[in-house]
């Protein structure tokens, strides 16, 4: 299996000089800063089909997300840039059985998002929509690493806590392409892109 070339590595040129413009840029046009730590789960559709009449799939199952996050925020806007991981089972899903092999890849996300506010459910929530790139790096048990570039959109509510605390839970739709390789996938299936639906509730500090 050959190694990310350099494209992958351009990617990762590209996304690192926009997160720092995101942690820099900001604070020095006066944002209100934060950090946010987030719980969550992601499920996953896609990944690989099975091309036969069985109709299967073979994809990442069962995540558990950990997640930190540094947002900034003006009045009805913001950016941020975060990053998660997880361990990820591998499933092979039937159309009358399921069965997944434990913790076989590791994923470590890295993303930045614009948020725009668009309501206010009581005198201490905002709920927020958002929208961004994301740079997945996906390492197999056993065998080499390999990147994905996609995108999500989503939303996040979020409510005082008190003094410098606020809760939130985000909710959030991502497309990128498979975290297979053609040779990994059993006989008869073919890679196709991964839908990523993810829920995370989550604790902010003002700074």
């Amino acid at each position: 299996m050959s190694r990310t070339g350099g494209s992958g590595s351009r990617c990762t040129d590209v996304v690192a000089a926009a997160l720092r413009l995101l942690v820099v840029v900001p604070v020095a046009l006066g944002a209100q800063s934060s950090i946010v730590a987030e719980v969550g789960t992601a499920g996953f559709a896609g990944g690989a089909a099975d091309t036969s009449a069985g109709g299967g799939a073979f994809r990442p199952y069962h995540l558990t997300t950990l997640g930190v996050t540094l947002q900034h925020r003006w009045r009805r806007i913001g950016l941020a840039a975060g990053a998660l991981t997880s361990r990820a089972d591998v499933a092979v899903d039937g159309s009358d059985v399921l069965v997944a092999l434990k913790h076989q890849l590791r994923l470590l996300e890295i993303g930045a998002e614009a948020s725009v506010l668009i309501a206010r459910p009581g005198p201490a929530a905002s709920l927020w929509a958002l929208a961004g790139p994301l740079l997945d790096r996906w390492s197999p048990e056993g065998g080499e690493r390999r990147q994905r570039v996609g995108g999500q959109v989503g939303a996040t509510l979020e409510w005082s806590l008190g003094g410098r605390f606020s809760g939130s839970l985000r909710g959030a739709v991502a497309l990128t392409p498979s975290a297979f390789e053609d040779a990994e996938l059993p006989a008869g299936y073919q890679r196709r892109a991964m839908w990523r639906r993810s829920l995370a509730g989550g604790v902010c500090l003002r700074l």
